[in-house]
This record gives structure tokens, sequence and C-alpha cells, in this order.
């Protein structure tokens, strides 16, 4: 929890830093949609599932950013599982850098980004008696990639993926174990920047 507590703190002091220089910076909103696949020990005992999520960006410089970012994934068990958990949502709430590249007129716009937050962890269990739900909150961590590919000045489609570790997610009666998953998929950008702007960069 003090870990989580130090995520917490941290984005939201850079967020504050930010906000008076937001009526002469651009903000980027993004929504994603696709795949989540599980890795590792997670792999092992859930299925891939889908993601949904979504993501703010100011852009303190044309190629730097300083976002938060929200997403829901769902894995039911696979038939080898033997933990009782027949479904794992995680739902992670965070922060994250971004780094654009590519030269300020370019129609195309790679990018990466690293971030940390709170993963709330939902399983749920059947048993003879019905279900039950056990919820936690662990710190992760992720890194990312995409590209931004702009159809307007405001607008543009691309794709993104992030890798994600939770070190100490998933409860079992061997103990504690890491979940490890990636996402991958579509996404959709607007930017407040007026029509100068180029995959959500001001320029």
């Amino acid at each position: 929890m003090r870990r989580i507590a130090i995520v917490v703190t941290l984005v939201v002091s850079g967020t504050l830093a930010a906000l008076p220089a937001l009526a002469q910076g651009a903000l980027t909103f993004g929504v994603m949609a696709g795949a989540a696949l599980p890795t590792g020990t997670f792999g092992s005992g859930y299925n891939s599932g889908f993601a949904v999520g979504g993501d703010a960006d100011y852009w303190l410089a044309p190629s730097f950013a300083l976002g938060m970012d929200v997403l829901w994934s769902q894995h039911d068990a696979d038939v080898t599982n033997t933990t009782g958990q027949a479904t794992v949502t995680l739902v992670p709430v965070g922060g994250h850098l971004k780094v654009g590249f590519g030269s300020e007129d370019a129609m195309v716009t790679p990018w990466v980004d690293v971030g940390a937050g709170a993963y709330n962890i939902n399983a749920r269990e059947n048993d003879l008696f019905g279900s039950t739900e056990t919820r936690d909150t662990r710190f992760g961590m992720n890194v990312g990639a995409g590209i931004d590919f702009r159809t307007t000045p405001t607008f543009s489609i691309g794709a993104a993926g992030a890798f994600h570790v939770i070190p100490d997610a998933l409860q079992s009666d061997t103990g504690t174990n890491a979940a490890s998953y990636f996402t991958l998929g579509l996404r959709v950008s607007v930017t407040t920047a007026g029509a100068r702007t180029i995959g959500g960069r001001p320029y």
C-alpha cells in the first residue's frame, strides 16, 4: 500500500504542477479497445480476454507528455486452473510518461510510454454454494508503444500495445504469484489544441 500511495502522490503532483500551463498546451484524449493476453504463471491458468481503456495526455513539449490512464480487462480461468478462481478482472489506474517521435509535420507519429499505478483486482470464485468475489489493490508497472495516423487536424487513429506486470497480484495455495499480460488494440484520439496538430502533438 505504501508503494501505491507514493505512485498516486507523484501522479497527482505532476498533474497539479502542469495545470497553470494548460491554457497554452495541448490535451489529447484517447480510447483503446482490443485483447488482453496473459503470460507466465498468469497465462498458464487464465485465458485471453477483452480489454478497453482510456487515457489523457498533457503535452509539455511537442514530443513529451505527462498522462493518466485507466484500463479494464477480464480473464476466465483455464480448464487446468486449480486456484478455484473462475474469473479475474484487472483495472489499473495510473500515470505515464510518453515520448513521441518523428518530425512535427509528419502524418504518422510513433510513440512509447512507461507508467505505473494501482491495479485493482477482482477475483470471482464458484463453489457448491454459489459464487464469491474478493477485491484487492496492488502496485503494478507497464511499458507501451503505439503509432498514430492523423486523419484530420484534430483526430487520429492507430494501434497501441503495452506489457503489464503486477509483482504480487494473485493468491493461491502455493503463495502469492505475479501477474503479467499484454494488451494490444486499436486506438482513436482527439486533441484540444486546435487545427495545428500532428497525431495529437502540438506544433
